[in-house]
């Protein structure tokens, strides 16, 4: 399946998803995150604001978390436009709403680019998408902009790209 068809066929799945769900699944993915990091080696995390239309997974508790937990590590939220200037700044962990992803935790956006391209300057940093489990696909076409993961996290599994 071309990347627009699967596109078209994720969203319909997304709209699907209650407001209800997405807040029980982010509490879940928080959690999951909170165990798969190990947060004292961490001094910048770049995360993301969901846009509630897409369904997209709310990380704001793993923010308030961090704040009692780790106060010391920095935490950048990126802005939602899709034009926005990308950071300049390295960070240890990037954590990145998906689409789609795959089993060997490629990835599909939304297709602007900004991520692989943002991705793209931070070699340094562990890339972790959060999607949920019905957003699993058989295989995103890559190509080579493409920016692999190190992991996905969902609902339901943890996904590795070591795996």
């Amino acid at each position: 399946m071309e990347k627009t068809e699967l596109r078209e066929m994720l969203r319909r799945r997304l709209d699907d998803v209650s407001a209800a769900n997405v807040a029980a699944a982010s509490k879940v993915i928080v959690d999951r995150l909170i165990n798969e990091i190990v947060w004292q080696d961490i001094n910048r995390l770049c995360l993301y604001r969901p846009v509630v239309n897409w369904h997209e997974i709310d990380l704001s508790l793993l923010v308030k978390w961090l704040h009692s937990h780790y106060p010391e590590i920095s935490c950048t939220i990126l802005p939602q436009a899709k034009d926005a200037v990308l950071p300049n700044d390295p960070f240890d962990v990037i954590l990145i709403p998906l689409l789609g992803y795959d089993a060997s935790c490629s990835r599909l956006g939304r297709g602007s680019g900004w991520y692989d391209r943002f991705l793209a300057n931070q070699p340094q940093a562990i890339k972790i998408g959060v999607a949920f489990a019905i957003q699993l696909v058989d295989i995103v076409p890559v190509e080579p902009h493409d920016i692999k993961l190190d992991k996905v996290i969902t609902e339901e599994a943890v996904y590795s790209e070591h795996d």
